[in-house]
């Protein structure tokens, strides 16, 4: 299919280049080819968690119907002019990365046939705006909805023992996970049920609207990327049974100007903060042990940032391009190891024995 420029809609029994292909061979991709042709884009098509080959695909194609009784790891990754895939069968399965970065899709193929979707199998499918769940879906992968910005509402099919809904946000059965938060609602504010006890990983990612946040119960879990890019938040407690900050946790929340640290923390995790551009003053509280890469980088508003004696461990350039921030330090002289040699790569202000 090589050069097919104008194909806007095609039926195929099984993506790549035959229904056992492994590997690169497996992917749609494959009956295009690797060479550019005219009104084609490039796409980087998934297998085992990573982009293992650019194929080219017409900007024409917009409309798939699969014939197949499976699909394969990744098989449409990244066909951001596919606006809609149906089944002629009963597809039981969406496996890892299937439909990640298929940004122009509209609906997502989940039918009361679905049994289980894989990790990051709809992330940054950013046009989809409503998800259905039947009763019988039983797993949800790791991040599979992260990046689906346009979303408004998630519904859960009140029989399902697996997950539930609550005004259009995506939680565990017995509500103790909050899954997904719906970013594309416009609400700016929102209360955590006091029933969850852990926000998973991505939760509220671009959710752009939400300007405060409120934990009602007793978290003790924040997943990496919880809250990246959430724009317009302004201030956020960590609550006192949270022990690390994970990756990400806070990237790009450029409105944040106040943080509050609980008293369990021991780690503040790699890119945690990184864009925080509005934060000015960070305390970290006596508790915590480590900090990792990049952990503070880009705040460009920051000027003071305290890090405890009881800080054994720091990554690499924690306050890259951060370079107002005065440091103060609760140690009496630098850690002789433990601290990595660049973990003040710009030369900050460092002030050694304070409280």
């Amino acid at each position: 299919f090589y050069g097919c420029s104008s194909l806007e809609k095609i039926t195929v029994p099984f993506t790549g280049a035959s229904p056992d292909a492994t590997g690169s061979s497996a992917s749609l991709g494959f009956i295009f080819g690797t060479s550019k042709f005219t009104d084609s884009y490039e796409a980087s098509q998934y297998y085992n968690g990573l982009f293992v080959k650019d194929y080219y695909i017409p900007n024409s194609l917009k409309e798939i119907v699969y014939t197949g009784a499976s699909l394969d790891y990744g098989c449409f990754s990244n066909c951001t002019s596919l606006e809609k895939v149906s089944f002629t069968n009963n597809i039981t399965t969406i496996p890892d990365y299937s439909f990640y970065g298929c940004t122009e899709l509209k609906q997502l193929p989940i039918s009361d046939n679905t049994v289980t979707i894989g990790n990051y199998a709809f992330s940054k499918c950013a046009s989809v705006s409503e998800i259905t769940i039947s009763q019988n879906l039983i797993a949800i992968g790791d991040f599979a909805l992260f990046g689906c910005s346009s979303l408004s509402s998630i519904l859960v099919h009140p029989d399902n023992e697996f997950y539930k809904s609550s005004y259009g946000n995506l939680y565990s059965k017995d509500g103790t996970s909050i899954i997904q938060y719906s970013p594309a609602n416009p609400a700016t504010t929102f209360s955590i049920p006091e029933t969850v006890t852990r926000i998973e990983g991505y939760a509220f990612h671009s959710a752009k609207n939400l300007e405060h946040i409120e934990i009602l119960g007793n978290v003790n879990y924040i997943g990496e990327s919880a809250f990246r890019v959430c724009s317009s938040l302004k201030a956020f407690d960590i609550p006192n049974g949270v022990e690390n900050i994970f990756d990400a946790t806070f990237l790009g929340c450029t409105s944040l100007t106040e943080i509050t640290f609980g008293s369990s923390l021991k780690y503040v995790g790699t890119y945690s903060f990184q864009n925080c551009a509005s934060l000015t003053n960070i305390r970290l509280p006596n508790t915590v042990t480590a900090i990792g890469k990049y952990a503070f980088s880009k705040c460009s508003s920051l000027e003071l940032i305290y890090i405890p004696k009881s800080v054994i461990s720091i990554e690499e350039k924690i306050l890259w391009a951060s370079s107002k921030a005065i440091v103060h330090c609760g140690a009496k002289v630098e850690p002789s190891s433990g601290w990595d040699e660049d973990w003040n790569y710009y030369s900050n202000t460092v002030f050694w024995n304070k409280l």
